[in-house]
């Protein structure tokens, strides 16, 4: 059975581990908040880490392709130079006559077939149209990559340093957790839920203490009553007994009187 001096030493001492548990389970989502950063950062970092290696392996080899397109085109360049030079003699050939010189070689003899040179012309414009395009087109992806390669290495960065302060707070609160938790013994590895409800059981038994308070002070009040009650009882007693005794030894019509 409780007094109430206990009982509010109970509420009291209830009252200061509910402010630590209220504060140790706020430490707790802090610290499940930080860790869901850090657990999602880490998550980012290795998926784009992963992206940027593939990218790199990609781009290297659009390099060692883009070298070798341009020493194509370039081949190719040279061949349609000298085709098309060839071309431009077009006029002069038309001139020539059989059994007489040419006055570029000297030759007396023009075996150059135009329907040949045409065909040339046109495939090695073609083939070099295409190569053309092929270079312009890894070059393109190239630059998409390093973009690409450039934006990931930026959002790494940036995981790693949303991480940091996480980290940190992360830390403070473990450190909070520990120190709170040498005076409430609760279970580290349980849940978080759980941690709640034992908050709650700590309302629960408050509400209790507070009612087993509340009828200790109304016994206590109707205690008061009942002894002042009784002090008047004994004194109005008193008082009979005292105003017997004084008509027993003065019986006088006076005292009579005033006694009515």
């Amino acid at each position: 059975i409780f007094d109430l001096k206990t009982v509010k030493e109970k509420k009291e001492e209830n009252s200061k581990l509910k402010s630590i548990a209220n504060q140790i389970i706020a430490e707790r989502k802090l610290a499940n908040y930080a860790q869901n950063i850090i657990q999602k950062s880490k998550t980012d970092i290795e998926e784009f880490t992963s992206k940027t290696n593939s990218l790199k392996i990609e781009l290297e080899t659009l390099r060692k392709n883009e070298i070798t397109l341009e020493e194509q085109v370039l081949q190719e360049k040279i061949k349609l130079e000298n085709a098309q030079k060839i071309k431009s003699f077009d006029q002069l050939r038309l001139e020539l006559e059989e059994n007489c010189a040419c006055p570029l070689c000297g030759s007396t003899n023009h075996p150059f077939v135009n329907a040949h040179q045409e065909i040339l012309i046109d495939a090695q414009q073609l083939a070099y149209n295409l190569l053309e395009k092929e270079l312009q087109k890894t070059r393109k992806d190239k630059t998409t990559i390093e973009a690409t390669i450039l934006s990931h290495s930026k959002f790494i960065e940036s995981s790693k340093l949303k991480m940091l302060p996480e980290e940190e707070n992360l830390q403070n609160s473990a450190t909070k957790i520990e120190s709170f938790n040498q005076i409430l013994k609760w279970n580290v590895d349980e849940s978080i839920d759980n941690w709640e409800k034992n908050l709650e059981e700590m309302h629960v038994f408050e509400t209790q203490l507070i009612k087993i308070e509340n009828g200790l002070q109304a016994k206590i009040q109707l205690d008061e009553i009942a002894t002042l009650y009784k002090k008047k009882n004994e004194i109005e007693l008193q008082l009979i007994e005292t105003q017997q005794e004084r008509l027993n030894l003065y019986p006088g019509s006076d005292i009579v009187n005033t006694i009515h």
